[in-house]
């Protein structure tokens, strides 16, 4: 069966670059030691062979943007090892993005005690437990483990269920890894830098370092008829306005979102507007729903917290163009070829956004107007009707 569904959670430019990868300044000596004692202590590492590759695993215990911009990994591994069966590791919040997904045969999503955020209830601890119940049943089962974050618990994790263990040594316990991929300083797009590790191991994937690959979300089309039957205004042309964002300093003030929207609504006169999030965030999405007159509120449709991960794919997929911070829907606009408007804070744009035709990013959103934004997503509409 090509596509499986398995978790094992219980019912309850070129400039130097900044590293992506930071380490507490606290642990940064402790990791250092260790690294040390443990490159005179591991002994001799094997050599790669890729004609022994039959299970691979890539570790992507991250966040929503994260699993999206590691789908050319997983293009070029299925490129490199064709009759590999491909497992990706994910946390459950991501699982259902690779859904659909080619070149991925088994999704398992497992919840890591070191993203329990400290919690103590029964439902974070029997997670726990299945996460180590998984490792020592799959003690060294892959014979090729992909880790891309530099996470040293990833790494120990990964040295644990695999053979051997490609990633970057750059934050700790690099000795434990197989093969070391080499951190090049100069400033690049993270697409590129995940790629950069299964380079390591001969799986080129795009050969283009300067082009951002395509990433890949997969919309059926029995999604898309049961949104148009759910929610008819899906029907008629609509744009998106997303304005939450997991961090506080990626956010954009309410007061700039009212305005925008504002401006979009008459600017846009045939087109409503859908304002997405999670649920803490749909009281942010009706105030701004509610700050506008009453004529335009009929244009205006708060679905925050009611949408899924593959809902929320599916009306992106639709939309004529969305408008957010730097967060998860923007990669996955990107990744389903809609138009994106994204306003970035402290993250580089360079690193993370995107910039083609439909495609926009705009650095120190703190100091961008409204009116700013609206010229942006104008064009941009403009430029893919000339598509």
């Amino acid at each position: 069966m090509r596509y499986e569904r398995c978790s094992v959670m219980p019912k309850l430019s070129k400039k130097k670059a900044k590293t992506i990868y930071h380490v507490h300044s606290h642990y940064t000596w402790l990791l250092r030691i260790l690294d040390t004692a443990g490159s005179f202590f591991r002994g001799k590492k094997h050599p790669f062979d890729s004609k022994q590759v039959k299970r691979v695993a890539v570790i992507r215990f991250d966040h929503i943007g994260d699993v999206l911009l590691s789908t050319p990994v997983l293009r070029a591994l299925r490129h490199h090892f064709p009759h590999a069966h491909i497992t990706v590791l994910v946390r459950p919040l991501t699982a259902d993005l690779l859904e659909h997904h080619p070149d991925v045969d088994q999704i398992i999503a497992l919840s890591p005690p070191w993203f329990s955020r400290g919690t103590k209830d029964q439902d974070s601890m029997s997670s726990a437990r299945a996460f180590r119940m998984f490792a020592r049943e799959h003690h060294k089962y892959y014979d090729l483990v992909v880790e891309l974050h530099a996470d040293p618990r990833n790494i120990l994790f990964g040295r644990k269920i695999g053979k051997h263990l490609v990633g970057y040594d750059i934050r700790g316990f690099g000795f434990l890894l197989d093969t070391i991929a080499t951190y090049d300083p100069m400033k690049k797009h993270i697409t590129q830098r995940h790629l950069d590790v299964v380079r390591a191991i001969g799986a080129e994937g795009s050969r283009d370092q300067e082009v951002i690959p395509a990433l890949d979300l997969t919309v059926t089309s029995e999604e898309r008829k049961s949104l148009r039957q759910n929610y008819a205004f899906t029907r008629k042309p609509f744009f998106i306005v997303h304005p939450g964002t997991g961090r506080i300093v990626k956010e954009w003030s309410e007061q700039k979102w009212n305005v925008l929207v504002a401006i979009l609504l008459h600017r846009i006169p045939e087109s409503s507007i859908v304002l997405t999030g999670n649920a803490p965030e749909r009281d942010v999405c009706l105030r701004i729903r509610d700050s506008l007159p009453a004529i335009d509120r009929q244009r205006v449709h708060v679905l925050a917290g009611n949408l899924n991960l593959r809902m929320l794919a599916t009306i992106i997929s639709q939309a004529q163009i969305i408008i957010g911070p730097d967060t998860g829907p923007i990669h996955m606009a990107y990744a389903l070829r809609t138009p994106s408007v994204a306003l970035f804070g402290p993250e580089d744009h360079e690193v993370w956004g995107y910039h083609t035709r439909i495609n926009r990013s705009i650095p120190f959103m703190e100091q961008v107007s409204p009116i700013q934004v609206a010229k942006t997503v104008v064009e941009v509409l403009k430029a893919h009707r000339h598509m």
